[in-house]
């Protein structure tokens, strides 16, 4: 006798489907969706593999799962003055009220350093940002895993935005390492997916990993 057997899981009616889009960036092409090293970044960021990098890299990119993939990371050792590292995206319209600003952040264990994350609208200047979200890393902190952040950003009022990553390290302990890595960058029109809404696919446990902010400007 055959049986035959059919499961369904995670069934949503939505108004529209989700679009993937230039919005999503993945780092797996050359032109790194036309990402940009900001001047004065020292050090700058750099596209990177674990198949053909630095010991202390994650072992897989959070893409792929393998070590195939790509990532955007910026990494050295301290010396005895501040150091940061800006990575800007393309600029995004402003479709919608709402955005919501989703990524995956790695540290190697004994890192240090800062991931600041700006929301750039095309009317103001750099110099007058503060970051709309930050993650201190100290050392045995994250070791091995990809992190996932999400931001919901509301009433932007200029007619583009761009996401600017930073490195960020402060002048202490020189020689020691500092390391950040990101991946799977999106910026979705709608509300940002709340830990009560995880269905716990692709290994993730949602609120032990995922990080939510409601920022207004």
């Amino acid at each position: 006798m055959i049986t035959k057997m059919i499961a369904v899981d995670d069934i949503r009616l939505k108004n529209e489907c989700e679009k993937q889009n230039a919005e999503f960036c993945d780092f797996e092409a050359e032109d790194i969706c036309g990402y940009q090293v900001l001047p004065g970044s020292n050090p700058g960021w750099q596209r990177g593999s674990p198949r053909n990098d630095s010991d202390d890299f994650p072992i897989t990119d959070h893409t792929t799962g393998t070590d195939s993939g790509y990532f955007m990371y910026a990494s050295g050792v301290l010396i005895d003055r501040e150091l940061r590292a800006l990575l800007a995206s393309n600029d995004f319209r402003i479709n919608s009220a709402d955005k919501c600003l989703q990524f995956f952040f790695h540290q190697p264990a004994n890192f240090f350093g800062d991931l600041n994350v700006y929301i750039k609208q095309s009317d103001v200047n750099l110099t007058n940002l503060l970051p709309i979200w930050s993650d201190k890393f100290d050392i045995d902190f994250y070791g091995v895993v990809w992190r996932k952040s999400q931001i919901q950003i509301q009433n932007l009022h200029a007619f583009s935005f761009q996401v600017i990553f930073e490195q960020y390290v402060e002048s202490i302990l020189p020689g020691n390492k500092y390391g950040v890595f990101i991946d799977d960058v999106q910026v979705k029109e709608s509300y940002c997916l709340k830990p009560e809404d995880c269905d716990f696919e692709n290994g993730d446990t949602c609120e032990s990993i995922a990080t939510f902010y409601m920022y207004n400007f």
